[in-house]
């Protein structure tokens, strides 16, 4: 029997998605990372590993507000983000990117999370499934598939959500490859517009800048 059987512990309450799971966070006696281990080793409903999230999300902001709205990436927020994005990259069935949104979309509609922090979120969150999609990318089945992908990143005042947009030399095997780019924006442009309208619906219009998070990483 597995320690949080029986009586609750944060095992039992990340499992159910519950609020009591910040007591432990807060007292240091787990992480969020060991969160995100146990939703890999346990079977856990999406909806819960949703709750969780919003917490987490809520958290994060508030941190990262506090810093500044800068996303240092050898800093603490930085390495936290990273993290649930790279688990939210590998497990699409737990967090599907509409539930994501949805999610944000409901933080951010009651204040719990700023259009900076969300930014952010989506930065990182586009950096690791960019990140998967370099790992199985063929440069033949992409252009088998060019054609049905949106051509790029919407224009003018439509595009109000900062850009996440890499250095090529964070793929040094692929950036050789003339369709590799192409088939790059694409992808990120695909994602961008799901994320650039809920920021339209939830916040106000931001500056149209890209967003760096450091070139190569």
């Amino acid at each position: 029997m597995d320690a949080w059987e029986g009586s609750f512990s944060w095992q039992g309450y990340a499992l159910e998605g519950r609020p009591d799971l910040l007591n432990y966070l807060y007292r240091g006696d787990v992480t969020w990372e060991q969160v995100w281990d146990l939703y890999q080793q346990r079977a856990a409903r999406p909806e819960a590993v949703l709750r969780v999230t919003g917490l987490f999300h809520a958290a994060m902001s508030s941190c990262y507000d506090a810093e500044g709205c800068h996303l240092d990436a050898e800093g603490e927020t930085g390495r936290q983000l990273r993290a649930w994005a790279a688990f939210a990259a590998d497990h699409p069935g737990l967090l599907t990117e509409e539930r994501i949104l949805d999610g944000l979309s409901g933080l951010g509609d009651r204040g719990l999370i700023t259009d900076h922090y969300y930014t952010a979120a989506h930065a990182v969150y586009a950096e690791a499934i960019l990140d998967r999609f370099a790992e199985s990318w063929d440069s033949k089945e992409s252009n088998g598939r060019a054609a049905g992908e949106p051509a790029d990143f919407p224009a003018g005042e439509e595009r109000q959500l900062a850009i996440y947009y890499p250095s090529l030399a964070r793929y040094p095997a692929l950036q050789e490859d003339p369709a590799w780019e192409p088939s790059m924006r694409a992808f990120l442009a695909g994602h961008y517009r799901s994320w650039n309208r809920v920021y339209a619906a939830t916040y106000s219009g931001s500056d149209d800048v890209e967003l760096d998070l450091g070139g190569e990483g």
